[in-house]
């Protein structure tokens, strides 16, 4: 097993202040964040979240969908450094750490896209060593009192997540994930639509609610799965598009209540035209994910993860997340 130190790649203000726009009389979240060099001392910050990146899309790539998402990371970057410190928003609640050396896997697994196209299972050993490495410093994380933020990648990364806060709290944890998709499919190789599926067979994974889920995106597998699985619930996309704003919160709230702590994923191919690596012609507005986000106790999250999101020529996929990131922070 590889330290951490070996496949990470910590951040420092050199860098942060390279995507700093600076303005007379301004002061950007770039500008006010801590950084660290080890997760070994965490317990010692009084910040309560702490920032990685995963820039990778081999999970989406083994799951025939299109690729994008390793550049997410910088996107995201370019809009939430450029932020205000102000009295709503205060760079000193976080701790930027870097992100997961991703580099070597991806070419690895282009290689192996070239030499064997019809053999999308052989990307799992890449995807499992992408789960390994989250985990360890997802672990690490919790272990010191602290709510990972993980940005960028597919959604093959929650069982990273899930599985690192599973073996922090000592027992198998809740999550909420705001998706059109369940990611419960077969359990043939790791990609990025069955790691809730792997989290549920090693039972690191306790309640599971999809909030969004979109029918016409579900084999009828899926759905048997579900109906004999008390630890699964789903509310379809269709019922939230027929409620109002209050009523999608109210429904948003006392789902995740009922959870009590949980992890929070969102998959933003919720989010209607959004880029990201499965496009939805419908899904919610941004203003419904954001009024939702906000409504949910942050005190109750055990870490928060947005995925498949790709980067745009008009960083529209980094405002959004960032502005999503806030909701929950303020």
């Amino acid at each position: 097993m590889k330290q951490i130190k070996q496949f990470f790649d910590f951040f420092d203000s050199t860098q942060a202040y390279q995507y700093v726009k600076k303005r007379e009389g301004e002061i950007k979240l770039g500008e006010k964040l801590s950084f660290i060099h080890s997760f070994d001392k965490l317990d010692q910050y009084d910040a309560e979240y702490v920032l990685i990146g995963v820039p990778e899309d081999i999970g989406i790539l083994a799951n025939h969908g299109q690729p994008g998402a390793a550049d997410f990371w910088d996107d995201f970057l370019s809009a939430f450094l450029n932020l205000q410190e102000n009295r709503f928003l205060s760079g000193s609640g976080i701790l930027i750490a870097g992100n997961i050396n991703t580099d070597d896997l991806v070419k690895q697994a282009q290689k192996s896209i070239q030499n064997y196209k019809h053999q999308l299972g052989r990307l799992s050993v890449f995807v499992e060593t992408l789960d390994e490495y989250l985990s360890q410093i997802v672990k690490k994380i919790k272990q010191a009192g602290k709510t990972p933020i993980v940005i960028g990648g597919g959604h093959n990364n929650a069982f990273g997540m899930i599985k690192g806060t599973s073996l922090a709290q000592k027992k198998p944890i809740n999550v909420f994930n705001i998706d059109a998709h369940t990611d419960l499919r077969y359990l043939d190789y790791r990609h990025s639509g069955n790691g809730f599926s792997y989290a549920l067979d090693q039972k690191l994974l306790d309640q599971y609610l999809i909030f969004g889920l979109d029918k016409a995106y579900t084999p009828e597998y899926i759905f048997e799965f579900i109906d004999h699985n008390k630890q699964v619930k789903c509310v379809y996309a269709d019922e939230i598009y027929q409620k109002t704003n209050p009523e999608i919160v109210y429904k948003a709230k006392y789902e995740s209540e009922k959870l009590g702590e949980f992890g929070l994923e969102i998959d933003m191919d919720s989010v209607q035209h959004q880029p990201a690596s499965a496009l939805n012609p419908l899904g919610m507005s941004p203003q419904q994910l954001y009024t939702i986000l906000s409504a949910l106790r942050n005190d109750k999250i055990l870490y928060m993860h947005f995925c498949e999101a790709v980067k745009s020529d008009t960083f529209a996929s980094g405002k959004l997340v960032e502005n999503l990131v806030f909701s929950i922070l303020q």
